[in-house]
């Protein structure tokens, strides 16, 4: 396996961590190439990556398994899941949170965007963000993901989703 990743590594098409295990046993971990190419940062097994849109089928995923299963319903309001939400986001369902349909605000695109990005942030932190900003119902797809919904269904979600998946994720560290 090092000798696989390390090839891709050398030829620059692969910068980031493999891991391989077995139920909780971890078979192989290692970091290569750089995490932070302007100060030479290294990647290794600990290394925090941004995963961005990475999730966005995960939480889709899990969610259409939870309707599935009767907890809930992508017809369902987000207020039922965030009481606290804007007026604004009244007739919001998740249905149009998972389809980008909601109008809640690109918050990628905001001017201070660039500069409050590497700053670690709880998931109701960035929701503060966006949440007293006005919809933008003029677009069809909207650049948020399923943020809106996650913080109360992330526990539970992210939970059958790595049961369902089958994957070990228990040693990956996700930074926020």
């Amino acid at each position: 396996m090092d000798q696989l990743m390390q090839s891709y590594a050398t030829e620059h098409k692969f910068m980031g961590t493999a891991l391989v295990s077995r139920g909780d046993q971890v078979l192989f971990s290692k970091g290569y190439g750089f995490a932070d190419l302007e100060w030479n940062v290294p990647n290794t097994p600990t290394t925090k990556f941004r995963l961005g849109s990475v999730t966005k089928q995960f939480t889709a995923a899990s969610i259409l398994l939870l309707e599935e299963r009767g907890k809930l319903s992508t017809d369902d309001l987000v207020k039922k899941y965030l009481p606290d939400a804007p007026a604004a986001w009244d007739k919001i369902t998740i249905f149009q949170v998972l389809t980008h349909t909601a109008g809640i605000p690109n918050f990628t695109s905001f001017p201070d965007y660039r500069k409050l990005k590497p700053v670690a942030v709880t998931p109701e932190q960035l929701v503060a963000r966006f949440r007293d900003k006005p919809l933008d119902l003029s677009r069809a797809r909207s650049g948020v993901t399923a943020i809106p919904v996650t913080p109360c269904l992330a526990t539970s979600s992210r939970k059958l989703a790595v049961r369902r998946t089958r994957h070990s994720f228990a040693t990956t560290s996700l930074r926020r």
